[in-house]
C-alpha cells in the first residue's frame, strides 16, 4: 500500500511541475525536472532543499503523504534548472 501511495505522489508531483510550468511562457531554452524523496520532517525536507538550490536547482513543489505513530511521512521534492 505504501508503495502504491508513494508512487501516485510522485506521478501527481512530475505532472504537476510540468504542467503547472507548462501554463507559463518561457524563454526558449530548455528545462529539467529532478524529483526527490526524503523523509517528511522539517529538518530532512530543508537540508534537501537547501542541498540542490547550491547545486543550481530550483524548487518546485512538494508533496508528502503516508506516516503513522513510529514512521515521519515521505516527502516528494519536485526541482528544476534551466539547461
Amino acid at each position: 500500500m505504501k508503495r502504491r501511495l508513494s508512487s501516485a505522489m510522485l506521478a501527481c508531483a512530475l505532472a504537476f511541475a510540468v504542467t503547472g510550468c507548462m501554463t507559463f511562457s518561457h524563454s526558449s531554452s530548455s528545462m529539467e525536472y529532478k524529483a526527490v524523496t526524503c523523509a517528511g520532517d522539517g529538518p530532512d525536507v530543508e537540508n534537501q532543499i537547501n542541498s540542490m538550490t547550491r547545486q543550481g536547482w530550483h524548487f518546485v513543489s512538494m508533496s508528502s503523504g503516508g506516516g503513522d505513530v513510529t514512521h515521519y511521512p515521505v516527502a516528494i521534492l519536485v526541482f528544476k534548472k534551466h539547461l
